[in-house]
């Protein structure tokens, strides 16, 4: 009898404790609408690793739903993937004009030098005879 006892004592402290957890990382409307609202500010800033760490977040203490966390982190690897895709091509580009610049410059006989006295990004002069 005693140990009946004890085990209901018992389930009844793991179920009231288990039901303020519950509870307690419940979401709520408010914090569901603030979560997105601090996602929906770090896309405005571009800032995709921070929607990254916030959709994780969130979504491991419930104040996402599952399915939404899931979306944010997608959309944020797709943004991070667009933007080093761009940054590479772009680089790419720019090697590749200065190739061909300096190919012509010299071919007309002149030569391309940075500028370094220029501090505000990069200047290149090209300095050509005079035919």
């Amino acid at each position: 009898m005693k140990n009946n006892n004890r085990l209901m004592v018992l389930m009844l402290i793991t179920s009231t404790m288990l039901l303020f957890q519950n509870c307690k990382n419940s979401t709520t409307p408010q914090n569901a609408a603030t979560s997105l609202e601090q996602i929906k500010e770090a896309d405005q800033q571009n800032d995709y690793t921070r929607i990254l760490h916030l959709a994780d977040s969130l979504g491991a203490t419930g104040e996402l739903k599952e399915g939404a966390s899931y979306y944010w982190q997608g959309y944020a690897y797709y943004r991070m993937k667009q933007r080093h895709t761009a940054e590479f091509y772009w680089r790419e580009a720019i090697e590749i004009g200065l190739t061909v610049a300096r190919s012509l410059v010299r071919r007309m006989g002149g030569e391309i030098t940075l500028d370094t006295s220029y501090k505000t990004g990069a200047r290149f002069v090209m300095e050509l005879p005079i035919a």
